[in-house]
């Protein structure tokens, strides 16, 4: 189990910190910073800027003007690249500490608990695709869901922090962009302060949890965590028993090729 528990860690290392950039456009994208140029910042008490009424000939503007699946891509990439052009690396990857701490501690923990919870529920035997048990064994199906719960410990408080993070920067490098020079951003850049008026709030993860913490108290890491204990209930047991349903025939397969060569 110590062999799949290290795996685990290194793939979550690896695919964490390669992805990431891709993970803070999409951030972004979901919550407006990298389309629109609005002033909507997050947080948990009530909307700063109440809604206006909306007339119907804006409802039908808005519908003519709502953006297409190769719209949405170009706006993916024109927000990679802003992203890049005005953060540069440090920005792409700022708020990467979470991430990267919650998928190795996760994936490690992940493999090591469902391999136990398998070996205790279905034992060692393998099932599936190219053995003897070729149909779905629902043991192996509830021992990956029982990953779900322990999961969700870690990630909800991760996910909450990585979030405000990536908002935070996303709110400062908007109003860098509003009408300063390259002397008035680096000026503002070492008071960090945009040219907007907007100060980050957090210089980094650790201070982003520790001014949450002492804000909302210990509830507010908590915030969402039915539903991702679900989403990562479904998560693992989709995972893990499609990948012991179908490794073994893969490995059938590549021994009969080595074979017949």
């Amino acid at each position: 189990m110590a062999e799949e528990m290290a795996a685990g860690a290194w793939a979550g290392l690896v695919g964490t910190v390669l992805g990431y950039p891709l993970d803070v456009v999409k951030g972004r994208m979901q919550t407006g910073k990298g389309i629109a140029e609005s002033g909507a910042k997050a947080s948990f008490g009530a909307h700063p800027h109440p809604p206006k009424k909306i007339s119907p000939s804006s409802i039908h503007s808005r519908r003519r003007l709502t953006p297409r699946p190769i719209t949405r891509l170009i706006l993916a990439g024109r927000t990679f690249v802003n992203m890049a052009r005005t953060e540069g690396v440090a920005g792409m990857y700022r708020g990467l500490g979470p991430p990267v701490c919650m998928m190795m501690v996760m994936n490690s923990m992940n493999f090591g608990a469902f391999y136990w919870a398998r070996d205790k529920l279905a034992g060692p035997e393998p099932v599936g695709w190219g053995t003897e048990k070729g149909g779905i064994d629902w043991r192996v199906v509830a021992a990956a869901t029982s990953v779900g719960p322990l999961c969700a410990m870690v990630s909800t408080p991760f996910e909450l922090v990585k979030l405000q993070v990536q908002l935070d920067a996303a709110n400062h490098s908007r109003g860098s962009g509003a009408g300063a020079g390259s002397a008035g951003k680096m000026k503002m850049k070492q008071n960090d302060q945009s040219a907007g008026g907007y100060r980050r709030k957090y210089s980094g993860s650790a201070h982003a949890a520790r001014a949450l913490m002492n804000k909302y108290g210990p509830r507010v890491f908590m915030l969402g965590h039915g539903v991702n204990t679900v989403r990562e209930c479904v998560f693992n047991a989709v995972f893990f028993s499609t990948f012991e349903h179908v490794v073994h025939g893969f490995r059938y397969v590549h021994f009969n090729s080595r074979v017949g060569n």
